[in-house]
């Protein structure tokens, strides 16, 4: 029974471990997303802000976004609910 009781907390606490490092990690390649998609904006706004820049090299080099098919300005939520 001791011998089951140990194994049992044994296992537990390396299953704690696993998820704090899977934690961990997680936050880690977070926080390098943002550092790299940070970098990858700045690079893209030098470009864009260059004379020589047009929509066809943009759409080239992939740093073209999608169209903005909603007006912000006339737009409004459609709310609904209950009293």
């Amino acid at each position: 029974m001791k011998a089951a009781s140990a194994d049992f907390s044994d296992k537990t606490i390396h299953t704690n471990d696993t998820a704090a490092l899977a934690k961990q990690a997680t936050a880690d390649k977070n926080a390098s997303r943002e550092s790299v998609e940070a970098l990858i904006r700045a690079i893209v706004r030098q470009i864009k802000a260059g004379s020589n820049y047009n929509e066809g090299l943009g759409a080239q080099l992939g740093i073209v976004g999608p169209e903005r098919t909603q007006d912000l300005a006339t737009s409004h939520p459609d709310l609904s609910g209950r009293v």
